[in-house]
């Protein structure tokens, strides 16, 4: 979808606005704009507007991997984001790899999860965005808390260190939290996990761990 991109954040955001209505009524279902760094080519008000032209395009999977929306969003970016996608029909996001740990920190993923509630998403992509590190057991518990609710179902959390950062216990007190809130298959690969410690999870919690 993305061509030779401007200087121009409203050129580029009229181009991909055009490209929308292109897809609409068309059958695609999927949206990829890995690495197309978004936030530097539309602008954080940009982004927020694709994203409301989402509405009625048929899209169901949104891949923004890559976009370094944690640094071009910032908090009250994300949540907003977040709220705009209420009513797009996207049931898979993919946010991998865009600094949201350390942009937004603790409370800006928490209240980030708060805002998913009500919107359609099932398949959520959180992998490396640095979780381990910038929310430590605390952080990740009571973001596992605040998906209960949110009818998401899959959560990919690759690569984001979480045997660096938690203890086995806290990881298990993570998972069983994340257990709770609805979601029934999380990937945790890359995470620096031990054999032992994935198969104790996948027993106690009756969840499908992929490491």
């Amino acid at each position: 979808m993305q061509s030779k991109m401007s200087k121009d954040k409203g050129k580029n955001l009229k181009k991909y606005k055009e490209d929308m209505k292109k897809i609409q009524g068309s059958g695609i279902t999927h949206l990829i704009l890995k690495w197309c760094i978004l936030g530097k080519h539309v602008g954080k008000n940009g982004i927020i507007e694709f994203v409301e032209n989402l509405k009625g395009s048929g899209i169901r999977v949104l891949d923004l991997d890559g976009n370094e929306l944690g640094k071009y969003l910032g908090k009250d970016g994300m949540i907003t984001l977040a709220k705009t996608l209420k009513g797009s029909g996207v049931r898979s996001l993919d946010l991998g790899s865009n600094e949201l740990g350390e942009y937004l920190g603790k409370d800006g993923m928490i209240a980030f999860a708060k805002a998913l509630g009500g919107s359609e998403i099932r398949s959520l992509n959180l992998g490396s965005n640095e979780l381990g590190e910038y929310l430590g057991k605390d952080g990740l518990i009571a973001f596992a808390k605040v998906l209960e609710g949110s009818g998401i179902r899959y959560l990919d959390l690759y690569w984001n260190k979480l045997g660096r950062h938690l203890t086995k216990n806290e990881i298990i007190e993570f998972a069983k939290m994340l257990r709770g809130s609805g979601v029934r298959n999380v990937n945790l690969f890359n995470n620096k996990l031990s054999k032992v410690l994935k198969e104790e999870l996948e027993t106690i919690l009756d969840i499908d761990i992929i490491t």
